[in-house]
């Protein structure tokens, strides 16, 4: 029993010996470690700003809203057609014999889904059409462009032409509730030219659609055009057919337009 005893007292204490560390929790202490906490988490946060890499924007499609956003009263630009609810303006470039043309035209009771998806669905756009033919999607690219074909029949005995593009639409640019549409000449081993055609280059080309108001329903499209169809066409003749030809396809598109608003209506 007195040994017990003995063990008992020298287990008390040894157990006054053992030291426990406890943080201290005052409010001032606290205080002081959440400071820290914070300027670390702020300088780190600064340093992932910092790193954090510019998007990039696609210098082709800068060059079309620089277009665009180009005042159309300045002395560069002449209207060349006004008519109910579109408007068309050729630009002359001095060290480029090809025009640009811009026009803007307005579309009411046709909604804003119905516009885009007319242009950007190459099914779509078959089935309205009129200036060019043998609509063809190529690829669909990873970075979510994608590469269409189609040909323009030209007058006898001038070569009928053939398109190779690269497409983008980026939504709710340049502003929100706005489509973009951007075309651009390239190259593919998976179309190359035809001896038939002549390969026509694409410098800039683009639709911007905007839904203007909803009650009454109102929507525009601004158009952005500079292509040379190569060979051995005069500039001038291209020029001359430039502005008319827009003029024709704005109307082509817009009757287009009606008559897959009309589908979805029957579908509906």
């Amino acid at each position: 029993m007195k040994e017990n005893e003995e063990k008992k007292f020298a287990i008390i204490e040894e157990s006054k010996e053992v030291r426990i560390s406890v943080p201290d929790l005052s409010p001032k202490r606290i205080s002081s470690r959440t400071s820290g906490i914070m300027l670390n988490l702020r300088k780190n946060q600064k340093e992932v700003t910092k790193k954090a890499p510019k998007k990039k924007v696609d210098p082709e499609i800068q060059k079309l809203i620089s277009i665009l956003n180009e005042p159309n009263s300045g002395k560069e630009w002449t209207q060349v057609i006004n008519e109910k609810n579109i408007t068309i303006y050729k630009k002359t470039l001095p060290d480029c014999p090809v025009i640009i043309i811009k026009g803007v035209a307005l579309f009411e009771g046709i909604p804003y889904d119905i516009m885009w998806k007319a242009l950007a669905d190459a099914n779509l756009r078959k089935s309205w059409e009129t200036l060019f033919l043998n609509f063809e999607s190529v690829e669909t690219r990873p970075d979510g462009t994608e590469l269409i074909y189609y040909s323009m029949k030209a007058p006898f005995p001038v070569q009928d032409r053939d398109f190779l593009q690269r497409k983008t639409v980026l939504h709710d640019y340049p502003a929100k509730g706005q489509v973009l549409l951007h075309f651009v000449s390239v190259e593919s081993d998976k179309k190359p030219p035809l001896k038939k055609y002549v390969r026509a280059n694409t410098m800039v080309a683009g639709y911007l659609i905007k839904e203007l108001s909803k009650f009454p329903l109102r929507c525009s499209i601004s158009l952005v055009n500079q292509v040379d169809l190569k060979g051995s066409i005069p500039k001038y003749l291209i020029n001359m057919f430039a502005a008319n030809g827009s003029r024709d396809w704005v109307n082509s598109y817009k009757e287009g337009c009606i008559k897959l608003l009309a589908q979805r209506n029957i579908q509906n």
